[in-house]
């Protein structure tokens, strides 16, 4: 791999590896200080819901995207 290519990687990786670097700092502050969910919740437990919830969020999106 010559320099060229590993500078392209670098600057693939680096906005989500500055994106992991945030969530993880966001997910441990919130369990360090012990911050109300209802105030900011945790990166993991907002994922979680996402998941679980993403037929109603992704039905919610079309119905409101359909209408022009």
């Amino acid at each position: 791999m010559d320099a060229g290519m590993k500078r392209e990687a670098l600057r693939l990786a680096m906005p989500w590896l500055a994106m992991a670097v945030l969530l993880i700092i966001w997910e441990i502050c919130c369990v360090v200080f012990d911050v109300p969910e209802i105030i900011l919740p945790r990166p993991s437990k907002v994922f979680v819901v996402f998941y679980n919830r993403f037929d109603i969020l992704m039905s919610f999106c079309w119905t409101r995207c359909g209408r022009r």
